[in-house]
């Protein structure tokens, strides 16, 4: 008897707090909020890769006029590689090619027939 008032007094205490205690609403925007919210968060991210490939080439370009030579550093079609931490990195010679055939192809599309 004793076993059953105490498992009756369990049930009842799970069910007033089960009871008393509102349960959360998932919140979750519109599909148009969240689409111009991702768009607003990706081109701030673009902006910031521009910016960074901006100031890596100026100062890659300063290191050259400091050494007396010609300020003509460029990643563009050649085999380097930005690093998000701002280094720039030699690729190997194969990537060289690749990159200068996709330039000839872009300027000139007769170029591969």
């Amino acid at each position: 008897m004793l076993c059953v008032l105490m498992l009756r007094m369990c049930v009842m205490a799970f069910a007033e707090s089960s009871i008393s205690r509102p349960q959360p609403t998932p919140v979750t925007p519109n599909k148009g909020e969240y689409d111009a919210e991702y768009r607003a968060k990706r081109k701030l991210r673009k902006q910031t890769l521009i910016e960074l490939h901006h100031d890596v080439v100026e100062r890659e370009n300063q290191k050259l006029q400091a050494q007396d030579k010609t300020a003509n550093f460029a990643i563009g079609f050649r085999a380097r590689r930005l690093l998000r931490n701002g280094e720039v990195e030699t690729l190997p010679q194969e990537f060289s090619r690749i990159l200068k055939g996709c330039e000839e192809f872009i300027e000139n599309p007769n170029r591969f027939p």
